[in-house]
């Protein structure tokens, strides 16, 4: 099973509606809803995204981290 590391920690602007959450979670998200998500933020926006994210995609294998060791660390375990 594939797992996935999601880097948002160098986007500054977030204009996603929620049409456009819905489809990033139903349509293009290419993981097995089993498979492990890790998202790396730094910002309170990019933490909102992936929560969106977590919540869209009823998600049991979701962690949100601050660093990219940390993400990997966890995906890896």
């Amino acid at each position: 099973m594939f797992s996935e590391i999601t880097d948002l920690t160098e986007v500054e602007e977030l204009n996603l509606g929620a049409d456009e959450f819905l489809r990033l979670a139903d349509e293009i998200d290419p993981f097995s809803i089993d498979a492990r998500r890790a998202f790396v933020v730094r910002t309170s926006s990019q933490n909102h995204a992936a929560r969106m994210h977590k919540i869209l995609r009823t998600q049991r294998h979701f962690e949100i981290f601050h660093t990219l060791a940390e993400a990997k660390r966890w995906v890896q375990s």
